[in-house]
């Protein structure tokens, strides 16, 4: 299965513990005992390794409770942490006070090195992949994951800067360096950062079915339109300043003479971001049919 949003892969191994699959839990009724998500947090976790899952997860569970689902943050004590960058973020409960958990999100960030490291939490880590059905990662929560000894002998990826990290914790892992996110059963692993979101919304759709990751997609408008390469970065930089916006479309033409663009430019500028929002809209049509005959075929 490929997720909502962005390139992944699957590499399925058959879970120890069988997750509901979704005709089992939509219900009519809202859920009395829902199936718990928690990610956890950490001083020097990565902001939006956490911050992005959760706003994927808290729409879902929050506008579709009788999915039966629900989604907390916990840290070690229930106290806040200091993120990586600086944000404070605020824990539901202590670990030792979290609820019985079906989906654990690990996260990334410079304080994982400090977790790698220390034997306890990797005992910690061991005993949830005991009990835990779902283990998933962001980022360079895979590293405490392969520390851990989870990952042997298993696809797995991580933040593109720490792929030898990576390989150095474990050689066994079998390294995906350009997947987004990759999903091997009862345990799915994700790119750096943002590739959080989409490992998220992936799971959505895994627990509930791609109509409902759809729903949450558009929920959330995420539509990721990033330059496609380092030529375009610089260029958008270079004329942030003589950018004009026209109704949603965003609209950038080259400086000219005097630094301020002529008629010809804008023109240009319009035709560009015309045809731009016409394939936005084709693709999400041709999105929504592919979505809609995967649902069929299940």
């Amino acid at each position: 299965m490929n997720s909502p949003v962005g390139e992944g892969s699957s590499h399925r191994k058959t879970p120890t513990t069988l997750l509901p699959r979704p005709s089992e839990n939509v219900t009519r009724e809202p859920s009395t005992s829902p199936h718990h998500i928690a990610i956890l947090l950490f001083d020097g976790v990565e902001e939006l390794d956490a911050v992005g899952p959760w706003e994927v997860m808290a729409h879902w569970t929050g506008n579709h409770p009788d999915d039966g689902w629900a989604v907390s943050c916990m840290s070690q004590d229930g106290l806040p942490v200091t993120a990586s960058k600086g944000l404070v973020l605020g824990a539901h409960h202590a670990i030792a006070d979290a609820p019985p958990l079906q989906v654990l999100i690990y996260p990334g960030g410079d304080g994982t090195r400090r977790l790698l490291r220390d034997p306890k939490h990797l005992e910690w880590v061991r005993a949830q992949r005991a009990t835990v059905p779902l283990m998933t990662s962001v980022c360079t929560g895979a590293l405490v994951y392969a520390a851990a000894g989870l990952l042997r002998e298993r696809p797995a990826t991580t933040y593109w800067a720490a792929m030898d990290e990576l390989r150095g914790l474990d050689p066994t892992v079998q390294v995906r360096p350009a997947d987004r996110w990759v999903d091997d059963g009862d345990l799915i692993t994700s790119a750096g950062v943002s590739a959080g979101i989409d490992m998220a919304l992936h799971l959505v759709a895994r627990l509930a079915g791609p109509e409902r990751a759809w729903q949450v997609r558009r929920g959330i408008q995420y539509d990721p339109q990033p330059p496609s390469d380092k030529e375009d970065v610089m260029r958008n930089h270079h004329v942030a300043t003589d950018d004009t916006k026209i109704g949603t479309s965003h609209v950038s033409f080259p400086v000219h003479d005097g630094d301020e663009p002529n008629a010809d430019a804008i023109d240009q500028g319009l035709i560009r971001s015309v045809d731009n929002e016409v394939q936005a809209v084709a693709d999400q049509v041709a999105r929504c049919r592919q979505m809609s005959i995967e649902g069929g075929a299940a």
